[in-house]
């Protein structure tokens, strides 16, 4: 938040309830919506890396980034999914 509004944008603020691309019926349903909700945060700070120059910003996507990829694997790991890992994080 401090980061944005640091440069000028205006934070968006997160919704109350989100539609789920799939219904969530038990474990495995909410296992494979987490994985999901990982791979599009990573894909979003990927994505600020690859568009932006200035260090402090590249610094905190890339630790995001890095971060919804573990979240990701454990979850996967947690779920029984193989491989539990993906090769480009964010991709």
């Amino acid at each position: 938040d401090a980061l944005l509004r640091g440069r000028g944008a205006t934070p968006v603020a997160a919704e109350p309830a989100y539609a789920t691309p799939a219904p969530v019926t038990g474990q495995e349903t909410a296992v494979a919506l987490l994985v999901t909700a990982e791979e599009d945060a990573a894909a979003a700070w990927r994505s600020v890396v690859e568009h932006t120059d200035e260090p402090e910003l590249r610094t905190a996507a890339a630790t995001a980034l890095v971060d919804a990829a573990v979240r990701a694997t454990r979850w996967r790991a947690a779920g029984g999914v193989t491989p539990a890992t993906a090769t480009f994080p964010g991709a």
